[in-house]
């Protein structure tokens, strides 16, 4: 269980670490960028998590399926910008729809994590990593 755990930590410094360059080129661009984005992800986690830990039992494991659907929506326009190419209106239309998708899969997820621990799998390392 140690083991496991220093293996976890260790996986959340090295992304941490590789994601370092960007943040201070953030920085470098607009400072308020960084608190924004924490303050903004801080928010929407606490919500999301929230409203599936309060929602009924398995009531958003249905999303799934459609959150799946929608992954591979994104994937495909993205392929068919690629040959087409790009205008803002499908950029916006990209990055909006992928919070979407991604803020569903807080959800889902959270769901899915509840219910594993209540048939008896409490093992925190294993949920956090898929």
């Amino acid at each position: 269980q140690r083991k496991r755990f220093g293996l976890l930590m260790g996986a959340a410094l090295l992304e941490g670490a590789s994601v370092g360059p960007l943040i201070e080129l953030a920085i470098d661009f607009d400072p308020s960028i960084l608190v924004t984005g924490f303050v903004g992800t801080a928010i929407a986690f606490g919500c999301f998590s929230g409203a599936a830990i309060i929602a009924k039992r398995r009531e958003y494991l249905y999303l799934g399926g459609l959150l799946s659907s929608g992954l591979s929506i994104l994937l495909w326009l993205q392929f068919a910008t690629s040959i087409f190419g790009h205008s803002s209106g499908s950029f916006m239309f990209e990055v909006y729809f992928g919070l979407l998708i991604f803020l569903g899969y807080m959800v889902y997820d959270t769901q899915e994590i509840i219910e594993r621990a209540h048939h008896g799998d409490m093992d925190y390392i294993k949920h956090a990593l898929t």
